[in-house]
């Protein structure tokens, strides 16, 4: 249960935190990833990409309706018991575990390769990780506001990108459907893995100040990173066209070293600025639902948590170094993608499957 308003968020600031867990370091290689079957139609499978994420958060709204004030760990245990909710939640863990460490890792290696260039990556990665820690061991309070604030940043960086408009060719986006629906749909599943975030409602939910809110504000975050990801996947097919993405790691970098603002010398620079805070979102929300999940399955009280902020900082520092090179890195990262389809859709589909027949039979009333 939570009580305490050092973890209390307002509807509007779980609609930043959805945000900030989607939009990461993993829209860098979007346009990449997603063109790599579906060429010029890219953007059309980043569209309808949100739709399984949108299928999760109703079946998690749906499922922690039941039980508003309970988190993952304590909705399995109730439903199913002790054992069973220990394998779910460390499952989500090692989950968000290694959500937050890729994230922060391909970060780690963009700012390197362009700001920090003799900074060794587990340098950065710890300087990194550091950040995360002090951000999350207060609670939900600090986190909710830190997101909301960084979302300005996340609308300049966008913004920022337009001026590489100048050099679209409009030709590049056609012939719309070109590349046929079964392309599109290979690149569907892939861009499906970047909307992983919604899952972080199982842990979220209990804290939210407005619960009937929260449908709603979820849906208006996916809808915000829908929008963020079409348009930075439309940009890079007009300027660069869908062969020449396939050449580029990052191609929405590559956007701002192409833009022309006279005021502006570096605009790669100004991009690095902006997105070492917008990048370690994912990390600082994923960090806290995994620290606050151990937290719970251990039985401990909140006044503990500081304690498991450390815990969960050492454990992705971990994880972050396991891959050697950035090939790992994205390899990890599809599969942790496949993670999103069972702990997003799966678990709650799993769980309420088991409140409707308890219930049916009558097992809830007893519990």
């Amino acid at each position: 249960m939570t009580n305490q308003t050092q973890f209390q968020i307002t509807p509007r600031q779980y609609l930043f935190i959805l945000t900030g867990s989607a939009v990461g370091a993993g829209i860098f290689s979007l346009p990449r990833e997603a063109g790599s079957d579906a060429l010029q139609d890219s953007w059309i499978a980043v569209i309808i990409g949100v739709f399984p994420a949108l299928l999760s958060l109703v079946l998690i709204v749906k499922l922690c309706k039941n039980y508003p004030d309970c988190t993952l760990f304590e909705i399995t245990e109730i439903l199913t018991g002790k054992w069973i909710a220990l394998i779910f939640t460390t499952g989500f863990v090692i989950y968000t575990f290694f959500i937050a460490a890729l994230s922060i890792r391909i970060f780690s290696e963009i700012t390197s390769l362009f700001l920090l260039t003799h900074t060794p990556v587990m340098v950065i990665l710890f300087i990194y990780l550091l950040f995360v820690v002090y951000a999350i061991k207060d609670g939900t309070q600090y986190i909710g506001r830190f997101n909301e604030f960084i979302f300005i940043f996340l609308i300049l960086s966008i913004l920022l990108m337009l001026p590489s408009l100048s050099r679209a060719y409009y030709t590049n986006i056609l012939p719309i459907g070109g590349a046929g629906v079964e392309n599109t749909l290979k690149a569907f599943l892939k861009t499906t893995f970047s909307y992983a975030s919604v899952e972080v409602t199982f842990v979220y939910y209990s804290m939210v100040s407005e619960k009937d809110k929260i449908l709603r504000h979820g849906i208006v975050a996916m809808g915000i990173t829908a929008f963020i990801y079409t348009l930075v996947t439309v940009l890079c097919i007009l300027v660069f066209g869908a062969g020449t993405i396939q050449k580029i790691i990052w191609p929405p970098i590559l956007l701002y070293k192409i833009a022309d603002i006279p005021i502006i010398e570096r605009m790669d620079l100004l991009f690095l600025l902006l997105w070492i805070t917008l990048a370690v979102r994912p990390a600082i929300n994923y960090s806290f639902t995994s620290a606050y999940s151990i937290m719970q399955i251990l039985r401990l009280k909140e006044n503990h948590f500081t304690l498991f902020s450390f815990i969960s900082g050492v454990c992705i520092f971990l994880i972050a170094i396991i891959p050697q090179n950035l090939n790992q890195v994205f390899e990890i990262a599809t599969y942790s993608g496949y993670g999103f389809l069972v702990i997003g859709i799966g678990y709650p589909i799993i769980l309420l499957g088991i409140f409707l027949f308890e219930r049916k039979t009558g097992e809830i009333e007893k519990k």
